[in-house]
């Protein structure tokens, strides 16, 4: 977590900060990264850094937990749009990450050097609110999961399967449509198969 004085800066030394952080943790991921490129894209000296934050991996995760909850309000704004329909939504959200793949280059940096804090902060864009979740898709979804145990289940198997396809469209460098249909393939497999499932 930032250091307060990160978050009393002026707006302008602020936002430079923050695209220059951005900048070094999309082209590089976190053992690579260098404080050095940092301050100079942000025109700080290297004192200033360390009064802003801890540590390299401190400036790290504040920008990543950043896109995260990015992330995940964006998948809560399209449950609720999809009326609470868990696998389109993820489709939706799959698609919307692709198509913002520039903004959120940060995020796929990360996932392509995945390891097992970065993994586990990504599958919690869909455990972390599993409860507001659950309940959203109980109010509005036309045939609602009932089995709140399941339904956990379900998220942590679509979040596997949203990781391993982002990483496949990135490394193969899939074209967006390819991407998609892939992931639309797999989510059809597991909403044909939790019909077979006794709840």
């Amino acid at each position: 977590m930032p250091k307060d004085t990160f978050f009393n800066l002026p707006d302008e030394k602020k936002r430079k900060l923050v695209q220059a952080l951005h900048k070094e943790f999309s082209q590089h991921p976190l053992i690579n990264a260098s404080i050095a490129r940092i301050i100079a894209t942000a025109e700080i000296p290297r004192g200033s850094f360390y009064q802003y934050f801890s540590d390299l991996s401190d400036a790290y995760f504040y920008m990543f937990d950043q896109q995260i909850t990015e992330v995940a309000d964006q998948l809560m704004k399209i449950l609720r749009e999809e009326r609470g329909d868990i696998f389109q939504s993820s489709q939706y959200l799959f698609s919307w990450l692709l198509k913002e793949r520039e903004h959120f280059s940060l995020l796929t940096q990360a996932l392509l050097n995945l390891n097992g804090h970065i993994h586990q902060a990504i599958t919690s864009v869909f455990t972390i609110d599993t409860e507001v979740i659950f309940h959203l898709q109980l109010e509005v979804a036309p045939a609602p999961f009932e089995n709140k145990t399941y339904f956990s289940h379900l998220l942590r198997v679509i979040s596997a399967t949203m990781i391993h396809n982002f990483i496949e469209a990135h490394t193969q460098i899939l074209p967006l449509e390819a991407a998609v249909y892939n992931f639309s393939q797999d989510l059809q497999l597991l909403n044909n198969g939790h019909h077979t499932v006794a709840l």
